[in-house]
C-alpha cells in the first residue's frame, strides 16, 4: 500500500481515497515545554478540556510505538487510539483509532508535530489528519478534524498559560 506523509510522518493509507485534515499555529512557549506536554501520549486528558480520563491500555510507556491510550470524553464516549510512530528528536508522533471509531471514517491516522521557531522562541505545532471517507461526508469530516485540531491548539495554550 502506498505510503502517505502526516506531519512529516508516514502512514500506512491507501492515497487513492485519502483525504486530508490540516491545522497549524504558533504556541507561545519553547519547543521543550510545548513537547513535555503533547509528547506525553498518555497524558492527553490533563491538558484536553473535552477528556475526563485517559489511561494507558497495556504495558507500554508513553513513546513507545504501539501503546495503546483509553480516554474518556466528558460526555461519557470512550474511545481507544494506538501510537503508530514516536519521534522524541523530531518532536512528532503519529496515532490512529482502534475498535470504535467516532467519525464516519473507514480509516484515520493523525499525526502531531512541533517545531521550534527560532527568531522568538516560540513553538509551531502541525495536526494533520489523513482519512479515507465516503465522498458524500469528506469535506464536513475534514471540517470536523480541522475544528478539532484548533481547539486542540486552543487547549494546549490555555494549560500551557497555567489556567
Amino acid at each position: 500500500m502506498p505510503r502517505v506523509v502526516a506531519a512529516g510522518v508516514a502512514t500506512t493509507l491507501d492515497t487513492s481515497r485519502v483525504s486530508r485534515a490540516y491545522f497549524s499555529a504558533r504556541v507561545n512557549v519553547d519547543i521543550d515545554r510545548a513537547w513535555a506536554v503533547v509528547g506525553d501520549f498518555h497524558g492527553v486528558a490533563n491538558w484536553v478540556w473535552v477528556l475526563d480520563t485517559c489511561v494507558p491500555i497495556g504495558d507500554l510507556g508513553s513513546g513507545e510505538v504501539g501503546a495503546i491510550r483509553e480516554y474518556t470524553r466528558r460526555d461519557g464516549l470512550t474511545v481507544q487510539e494506538k501510537l503508530v510512530t514516536y519521534d522524541d528528536v523530531g518532536h512528532s508522533y503519529s496515532y490512529e483509532f482502534v475498535g470504535m471509531n467516532p467519525f464516519p471514517v473507514s480509516r484515520y491516522c493523525g499525526a502531531v508535530r512541533l517545531s521550534p521557531i527560532v527568531e522568538d522562541g516560540t513553538t509551531f505545532i502541525e495536526w494533520v489528519g489523513e482519512f479515507e471517507a465516503e465522498s458524500a461526508v469528506c469535506e464536513s469530516v475534514k471540517n470536523q478534524f480541522e475544528r478539532l485540531y484548533a481547539a486542540l491548539t486552543g487547549d494546549l495554550r490555555h494549560h500551557l498559560a497555567g489556567y
